[in-house]
């Protein structure tokens, strides 16, 4: 079987982005994600986004390096974007919706040189989160502040 994938970068983050318009989406994510994520013995990436295309509404399914699934990443957003745009043939200005675990959000390209683009995503609203169970046993320094999110998905910030 051969597979095409596309490896992105966005703020630090790196992903590897299937258009399943290539073959089954049923497939097993989870299992390819922990394959295709690894570092040592895979290509390597923080996590494998499954693309959907349908003109500017996009799908998104983010599945991290250990095989488990988040609702949301503003980083793998921006790439899955990069990914549908430049499949596309997108231009500056170009927006689009994308159906996330998280809900719907919208993804504007800003600029463009070629392989780089500048995404903006709207992430919906910010709100305050209880700290997260056992999050003491982290040992975090306490002259690091940390405050406790919600942008559709949690985050623990530090200051």
């Amino acid at each position: 079987m051969i597979v095409h994938l596309s490896k992105h970068h966005g703020l630090g983050n790196d992903f590897l982005v299937y258009d399943y318009a290539q073959g089954d989406p049923g497939a097993p994510w989870s299992e390819l994600a922990k394959r295709w994520c690894a570092r040592s013995t895979g290509i390597g990436a923080d996590g494998l986004l499954v693309l959907g295309t349908g003109g500017p509404r996009l799908s998104m399914r983010l599945f991290n390096a250990d095989g488990s699934i988040a609702e949301m990443s503003g980083n793998g957003i921006r790439c899955l974007v990069q990914a549908a745009h430049h499949k596309l043939g997108g231009v500056n200005g170009a927006a689009y919706e994308v159906d996330t675990d998280a809900g719907l959000r919208t993804a504007e390209v800003i600029a463009t040189d070629g392989h780089t683009i500048e995404v903006r995503v709207e992430m919906g609203p910010v709100s305050d989160l209880a700290e997260p169970e056992n999050w003491a046993a982290l040992e975090c320094d306490p002259m690091r502040p940390v405050r406790h999110l919600s942008l559709g998905n949690p985050h623990s910030v530090v200051g």
